[in-house]
C-alpha cells in the first residue's frame, strides 16, 4: 500500500518537475536486436513529462527496464503483442533506468522489470517482474475503462478473495 501511494506522489512530483517538454517519437524504432518495435523509449524526465501530460485520459503503460535484466528481455516481446493488440486501449513505452536513474528513483523502483500504468496524471498500478501476458492485459482492461477512478483501485487495506 505504502509502494502505490509513494508510486503516485512520484509521478505527479515528475510531472511538475519540468514545465518545459518535447513530445516523445511517434515512429517505430529498431529496437536492440533488429527488430522494429511499436513501443515508444522515453529518453528524458522532459520527455516523460510531456507524454503524461498530453495523454489525459488516455492510459500508459510504462516499462522500466535494463538491457543486462533477463527478466526484462523476457518481458519485452510480450509487451510487444500487447502494444498491437491493445492499441486502442493503451500506450506503452520503455525506460531504460540505466540511462534515466532519475526517473527510476522517482518512482521508487526497487526491482526490474517494473511496469506501471498511469491515467489521468497519476500511478494507478504497478507489477515488479515479470507476469503472464493475461495478466498486464486484463489491468488494461479494467484500468482504460472510462468509469474507473483512481480511488476506485486505489488499496484500502481490505482483503478480498486473498488479495
Amino acid at each position: 500500500m505504502k509502494t502505490t501511494y509513494h508510486l503516485i506522489i512520484c509521478i505527479i512530483l515528475c510531472c511538475l518537475i519540468s514545465p518545459s517538454c518535447s513530445s516523445a517519437d511517434s515512429e517505430k524504432k529498431t529496437a536492440p536486436s533488429g527488430k522494429t518495435t511499436v513501443i515508444k523509449t522515453i529518453s528524458s524526465v522532459d520527455e516523460l513529462n510531456s507524454v503524461i501530460t498530453s495523454a489525459k485520459d488516455r492510459l500508459l503503460m510504462f516499462d522500466l527496464y535494463a538491457d543486462w535484466c533477463m527478466p526484462c528481455r523476457i518481458l519485452s516481446p510480450i509487451l510487444e503483442q500487447i502494444a498491437v493488440e491493445q492499441k486502442d486501449k493503451v500506450t506503452i513505452y520503455k525506460i531504460n533506468i540505466d540511462r534515466n536513474p532519475e526517473i527510476a528513483g522517482a518512482l521508487g523502483v526497487s526491482g526490474i522489470p517494473f511496469v506501471v500504468y498511469v491515467k489521468n496524471r497519476e500511478g494507478i498500478h504497478a507489477f515488479t517482474g515479470v507476469q503472464s501476458k493475461d495478466t498486464y492485459v486484463r489491468a488494461i482492461h479494467l484500468l482504460s475503462s472510462p468509469s474507473v477512478d483512481s480511488a476506485d483501485i486505489a488499496p484500502d487495506g481490505e482483503i478480498v478473495a486473498g488479495v
